[in-house]
């Protein structure tokens, strides 16, 4: 599963020279949890925070957001509302 949203994705849209891997002059949007989803996939719902486009929003400030958001946006998968956060 996590191959699948990481390296499988860039692979899918051919844009392995940009994202697949964390390395030096690649995109690094990334999810920090609390805890290794290899050994427990449910770990992956213990975030602590992102990065997105090399800003960090750690979990508080992501909830405090959320918590004034309208509803309707409150629903959105966590790539579109992680990236409706930023100004």
């Amino acid at each position: 599963m996590l191959e699948a949203a990481t390296k499988s994705a860039a692979a899918f849209f051919g844009q392995e020279a940009e994202f697949d891997t964390m390395e030096a002059g690649k995109r690094a949007d990334l999810t920090l949890v609390e805890g290794n989803p290899l050994e427990d996939i449910r770990n992956v719902h213990r975030q602590g925070g992102v990065l997105v486009r090399g800003r960090w929003l750690p979990k508080d400030e992501i909830q405090w957001r959320l918590d004034r958001a309208p509803p309707s946006q409150r629903r959105r998968s966590s790539d579109r509302l992680t990236s409706s956060l930023l100004p």
